[in-house]
């Protein structure tokens, strides 16, 4: 479950999930299309070979089966390249117009050399049936796909014997209605479930958020802090970048919280986060609630010395806010004490750098806090 988490929230955003989903759906559409085709054109070369010595086909029909089998090659090369880089939307439209030529081309091709326009048309049928079903993601494809199709069924039906112009114009009159009845029923449901798997993904999102925040102040919680560190180490080690953390701890909470009540202490708690996130600038750095009163910042590409710079200036910052705190014994305001651990690729990993800072912590309290 966490990593279905994760993995949810490395998503850059919602509208790109819809796009790999839209991507993702064409391309199962694509291989639908593509595996029956395959399969219809293994049937045509098995009847080309077995019969090659009972019949003549002539140059043109030997030149429209190279034509057919070729066609449907490069489509698959095109197609296989728009899964390599989703990005490229051209050779998805050049896949997809090779692989209806090549779908045509075979009907065509069954007309030619067997004189079947009968068979040619039911292949036309299952073409527009598989299209219609693969693609109906893209309205662009479908309309060219569709289109090619229907031309080309009102063309072999021109040459079927005993059918008069009436009967050709309704023969291609039910494409329209299979397609309002398509749109009506399939596409609808598969619309309502492409919706439904896009809400989700945003709850999912959602709520991946909702674990990694604090409720109380709406900075990273322990969870957060966990999964930002594991990342930041690694961004560091694999940059050969300094990276340092920094734990926080408000003196003297307790009495705090015993002088002024339990509620007033959040109100405390809330205002230092605010003093802390403020200062968070840089979008490499991070900020969490990791205990009680107990902070963590999480500084990469800065040393030992940059991050004291940065506690001072916090520390000033706090004493601007100026809370008052009845019960410190080292000011009348609240303060915060704070340890630094700076990473040290060789020796360090994320619990070992975790301890290094939390020792020099215990180490600023005993020195006499505020430090």
């Amino acid at each position: 479950m966490q990593y279905m988490f994760d993995e949810v929230a490395d998503s850059p955003s919602a509208e790109q999930e819809f796009q790999r989903l839209d991507n993702s759906l064409i391309m199962r559409g694509s291989a639908l299309i593509a595996l029956s085709l395959g399969v219809i054109l293994t049937i045509v070369a098995f009847y080309i070979i077995d019969k090659h010595s009972e019949s003549q086909y002539g140059i043109f029909g030997l030149l429209l089966a190279a034509s057919t089998f070729s066609a449907f090659l490069m489509a698959a090369f095109a197609l296989y390249l728009f899964k390599c880089q989703p990005q490229n939307r051209n050779l998805l439209y050049i896949g997809a117009i090779l692989l209806t030529l090549s779908w045509v081309a075979s009907a065509l091709l069954v007309n030619t050399l067997w004189h079947e326009p009968e068979a040619a048309k039911r292949i036309m049928l299952i073409g527009f049936f598989i299209i219609l079903l693969g693609w109906h993601t893209n309205l662009i494809l479908l309309t060219i796909a569709l289109s090619m199709i229907l031309c080309s069924y009102w063309l072999i039906g021109t040459k079927a014997q005993n059918m008069s112009y009436l009967d050709q114009i309704l023969s291609i009159v039910k494409f329209p209605l299979f397609i309002v009845i398509f749109y009506f029923t399939v596409r609808k449901l598969l619309s309502e479930s492409k919706a439904k798997y896009i809400e989700n993904i945003k709850l999912l999102k959602k709520l991946n958020d909702t674990l990694h925040i604090d409720e109380l102040t709406q900075i990273n919680n322990r969870k957060g802090f966990n999964r930002n560190l594991a990342n930041s180490l690694q961004t560091a080690k694999r940059l050969k970048a300094t990276l340092t953390l920094v734990i926080l701890d408000i003196d003297y909470f307790k009495q705090y919280n015993d002088n002024l009540g339990h509620p007033q202490g959040d109100q405390c708690l809330k205002q230092f986060s605010a003093v802390l996130s403020d200062n968070c600038k840089r979008a490499v750095d991070s900020v969490s609630r990791i205990g009680g009163e107990e902070f963590a910042f999480i500084l990469t590409g800065s040393d030992t010395e940059q991050a004291c710079a940065f506690i001072d200036k916090l520390q000033r910052k706090m004493a601007e806010k100026a809370i008052i705190h009845p019960q410190s014994e080292v000011s009348e305001f609240v303060t915060f004490s704070a340890g630094i651990g700076q990473y040290d690729e060789a020796t360090d990993d994320q619990e070992s750098l975790y301890q290094k800072a939390d020792r020099a912590l215990y180490k600023a309290k005993e020195a006499g806090r505020n430090q």
